[in-house]
């Protein structure tokens, strides 16, 4: 029965409007999409604050530096 769903598409979704969820479940859900989002560009900041140098130029050059060793 499962797969005789699954091939022939015969489920029916029902479409679910946002606005009639809880206002907590709506929040949590803003949060799970936006917040991994928000993780590359915080950590790139991060990275621009730590490394030494005293201007965009020196920070740049030292974050791609390799060190051989």
């Amino acid at each position: 029965m499962a797969m005789d769903n699954f091939i022939s598409g015969k489920i029916q979704i029902k479409k679910l409007n946002f606005e009639d969820l809880p206002i907590n479940v709506q929040i949590w859900s803003y949060l799970m999409v936006f917040l991994p989002m928000l993780c590359i560009p915080g950590y790139a900041i991060y990275k621009l604050i730590i490394t030494p140098g005293k201007t965009f130029d020196e920070v740049k050059k030292k974050q791609f530096e390799f060190d051989y060793e």
